[in-house]
Order: C-alpha cells, then structure tokens, then sequence
C-alpha cells in the first residue's frame, strides 16, 4: 500500500528493490492470464515441465486468487459456473497431486449483520465450495470494521522503527484431515504479510537490535 501511495521513505524503498531482487531466484510463478480452468490446467503444466527442464522438483502449492475471477460456461447461471470450477478446482488437486489454496470472496451481507464474523454460508455465489474442499478457513479483521484499537492490534518493532499489526481471526470451521480449531494470526496491513519472521519483535520484548 505504502507503495501505491508515494509514502515510501527511502530506506524501504531500498528494502522493496532487495526484495523483488531475491524473489527472480524462487521458484515462484505468478500467473495473471489464465481465466478459465482450461487455462489453468495448460499452465500448471506448463509450468512443471519448466521445473523439469531445470531440475527444480515439483510444483508444491497453487494458490487461486481468487475464485469468482475464473470464467466458466455462460450457459449456465452464475451459481452452477461456480459449482462446475468448484469441481474443477477439486480435479486439478487430485489429478496433479498438488495442494490448491483458493481464495473466495463473501457476499455482502457478511457486512449488514452486527457480527461481521463470516460463516461457510456467506461465501459468494455457492455454496458447493464447502462440499468441495478439504479445509475452510474464515478469516476476521476486526480493525476493517472498528479502527485500529487496543484490544485489535499489537504493536512491533521493526528496526528502529514501529509498525502496528491488525489482530486477525481465523476459524478453521472445516478440515477432512485433522481437528478444526480457531487461533489469530498479526497482519501488517502497509506490508500485506503476517507476522512469522524475527524482522519484527513485540515491543514489550527486545530485539537483538536493541
């Protein structure tokens, strides 16, 4: 976001420059024209037989983001076109032995309702996602709807200066291979990532810069 806006001091201007530099040498594609699960398919499979040629393994993760983007057969109405890629999704999981992650969007009574916390049934469009998939996880943000609080966010330490983090919640409401249980993740919105690394530090704890 800082980026978009032309907020971006120096340093972190730096710091994004090393960032994009070390990502050429993962093994990351990203992939923003395939719009129909045919395309999807010829380009997973394109993408392996790059990974073969130079001996790099398998594809280990597809993420989809995000759902209701794919196109699918305008025959049909909206609801079965997201049933058929729904399927699809699941086919191109088991056929290629490979764990997709896809991303939906929710419907926008999520946000009439005086608990915004999502439920499988606000996921937009269909409800056969839920049949479908071998894991659900609901996610809430409770600074999107409130401001950024006390009781919403932690505040960290990242160099010399001080980032504050949105608390967010994560229902994991359905998993076919193991328990579901709810835990919170800390999201730095300015850099759209949860907090995993020692980079950041809780500023009632010391970093090693300190």
């Amino acid at each position: 976001m800082l980026e978009q806006n032309g907020q971006l001091t120096q340093s972190q201007f730096r710091t994004m420059q090393e960032a994009a530099e070390a990502m050429k040498h993962k093994n990351l594609y990203i992939d923003d024209t395939s719009r129909d699960l045919h395309q999807i398919k010829t380009t997973i499979k394109r993408v392996q037989k790059d990974l073969d040629r130079k001996n790099k393994g398998k594809l280990g993760l597809i993420v989809i983001d995000y759902v209701q983007m794919i196109h699918g057969d305008k025959k049909l109405s909206r609801n079965y076109q997201l049933e058929e890629i729904s399927r699809g999704i699941k086919e191109i999981a088991k056929d290629s032995q490979i764990c997709v992650l896809a991303l939906s969007q929710l419907s926008r009574e999520v946000d009439s309702r005086k608990d915004n916390r999502p439920i499988p049934s606000d996921l937009r469009d269909s409800g056969s996602f839920e049949a479908d998939c071998d894991g659900l996880m609901l996610m809430y943000r409770d600074a999107y709807y409130k401001g950024q609080t006390s009781s919403n966010t932690q505040e960290y330490k990242f160099g010399k200066e001080k980032v504050l983090a949105d608390i967010v919640d994560i229902n994991m409401f359905l998993n076919r291979h193991g328990k579901t249980d709810k835990f919170k993740l800390h999201f730095l919105t300015p850099y759209r990532k949860f907090i995993e690394t020692n980079d950041f530090y809780p500023c009632d704890e010391k970093a090693p810069w300190d």
